[in-house]
């Protein structure tokens, strides 16, 4: 394991992942401000806002796995995986009372790993083709 890419990848999978939440909270708040002049966006605004928050997060840890890879010296996906599954842990922990870790937690945390290595390929494929 690379500690240099796998710091390095924790801490902008963290960044982006804060800038994404804060576009995201901005535009679902204009559209739960404006949703109601549109029959179709009130009645699927919370259908909207859950895709949005999933999209939110896949963009995030795409991003954070390629970073990772990117400074990685070696082309293993555990990196990406390590630290965007901990960058998803820090997230994780800072939303609950550290008392019910649920299933639903660990789909998460496993999402982060599945998102962060696709992220951390798709970063060798360009790699290896340039």
């Amino acid at each position: 394991m690379d500690w240099k890419a796998i710091t390095i990848g924790f801490v902008s999978t963290v960044i982006i992942g804060l800038i994404i939440q804060l576009v995201y909270v901005l535009v679902a708040a204009l559209v739960g401000a404006y949703g109601f002049q549109s029959p179709w966006l009130s009645e699927y605004k919370e259908v909207l806002w859950l895709g949005g928050a999933a999209l939110a997060f896949i963009i995030a840890m795409l991003i954070g796995g390629a970073i990772t890879i990117a400074f990685a010296r070696s082309t293993h996906l555990i990196n990406p995986i390590v630290a965007c599954t901990l960058a998803g842990l820090v997230s994780l922990m800072t939303s609950l009372d550290y008392s019910h870790l649920k299933l639903m937690s660990l789909v998460y945390l496993l999402m982060c790993g599945v998102f962060s290595a696709i992220g951390g390929r798709i970063m060798l494929s360009r790699r290896t083709h340039t």
